[in-house]
């Protein structure tokens, strides 16, 4: 019995390893399904056959290629987004006619571009945020989005097309490396914010073309000691050099001392003083009259009670220069003590005095700001 038992396990033993083997031979010789990395595909416009489409190789090099325009993504939607990181450079063949909004945004690795002369438009945020140090775009682009080339930091170099006519919101922006650029004839307008913080520019030249600049567009560009603005802008006015021009477009350009007109006039960077003018201006209109009322009052009663002070105190002056004069030559004593209240005397009178000019001070102001603030500004 016990040697039929022990048989039966021997053979179970042994058809179960054969099994198993078997098994682990067939996995072994199945083919192996690796999971493969998309570095190719469209980027042209959705909806029907795309003509432009995109690849990606191991040297990082993102190829863009075919004919008509690359779709105008938005900030997550771009094809090679989980790549990013991966590209190095960019190239745009010859066909594709446009750069999207927010195609090769915050590719910080991104140190080289080019761009064909098919391109005729450049989308807003196409090229923000990324490691370019020069860019060098054709002539036959002729609109450049808003923030293009946002916080581009390492950028030195990039020229404006002559066909641009207009340099938009915040094209520019912290692009701190950025020491010079040109601006051609044929730009009319200037963006919000264009060049804000770009706090390496040190000189601008504006053609006669531009006729608007928008808010802030200079703003903190602290290096800036230069600026030529056309003569055309002085059919604004001065009023509005003073409240655009200097006040919010150079705003916190610190290095600029004046602005020249191709006219010759010259605007002083006198931003601060006006600011702090109108800053009083406006904190003493906004003072209620019973408030500057109750100033000069204060101001009143510090001179009488300063004034009475003043007559006491001469008195006292008075008193102890005639108890000098009627002490006897031997009573030293007498002279001494008259001199010791005289020079008390004298000190109280002095601090009086000034306590008075004091008081007329604070009530001339008080008077000041209550006419001319409140009545004439």
């Amino acid at each position: 019995m016990m040697k039929r038992l022990f048989a039966s396990v021997l053979v179970s033993t042994m058809t179960f390893t054969t099994v198993a083997s078997q098994m682990c031979f067939a996995e072994k010789s199945q083919p192996q399904i690796e999971q493969t990395k998309i570095t190719s595909g469209n980027c042209g416009p959705k909806g029907g056959e795309s003509g432009v489409t995109w690849s990606l190789d191991d040297a990082g090099t993102l190829t863009i290629s075919g004919t008509g325009n690359m779709e105008n993504y938005e900030a997550s939607r771009v094809p090679w987004y989980d790549k990013k990181k991966e590209i190095k450079s960019v190239v745009i063949n010859d066909g594709v006619t446009s750069i999207g909004d927010y195609a090769f945004e915050n590719c910080t690795n991104l140190t080289s571009v080019t761009i064909p002369e098919s391109v005729t438009s450049i989308g807003a945020y196409a090229f923000g945020i990324t490691n370019l140090t020069f860019i060098i775009i054709p002539n036959s682009v002729t609109s450049i989005g808003d923030l293009a080339f946002v916080s581009c930091q390492r950028l030195k170099y990039i020229n404006i097309p002559n066909k641009v006519t207009s340099i938009g919101n915040y094209t520019f922006e912290s692009c701190t490396s950025l020491s010079s650029i040109t601006i051609p004839e044929g730009v009319t307008s200037i963006g919000e914010a264009a060049f804000m913080n770009c706090n390496g520019l040190t000189s601008i030249i504006i053609p006669n073309s531009v006729t608007s600049i928008g808010k802030y567009a200079f703003k903190n560009c602290t290096s800036l000691t230069s600026v030529t603005i056309p003569g055309s802008f002085t059919s604004n006015g001065n009023q509005a050099f003073d409240n655009c021009i200097v006040n919010q477009v150079f705003d916190n350009c610190t290095s600029i001392y004046s602005i020249t007109l191709e006219t010759g006039e010259k605007l002083k960077n006198d931003s601060l003083i006006k600011r702090m003018w109108r800053s009083y201006r406006d904190y003493i209109k906004s003072t209620p009259n019973w408030l500057l009322v109750f100033d000069m009052l204060a101001s009143m009663a510090g001179i009488l009670g300063s004034s009475i002070a003043s007559i006491i105190a001469q008195a006292d002056v008075d008193k102890y220069n005639a108890e000098i004069k009627n002490c006897k030559k031997y009573d030293k004593f007498c002279a001494i003590l008259a001199k010791s209240r005289l020079l008390g005397a004298l000190e109280s009178l002095n601090k009086s005095n000034a306590r008075v000019s004091t008081f007329y001070s604070l009530l001339s102001g008080s008077f000041i700001r209550a006419i001319l603030f409140k009545v004439f500004f």
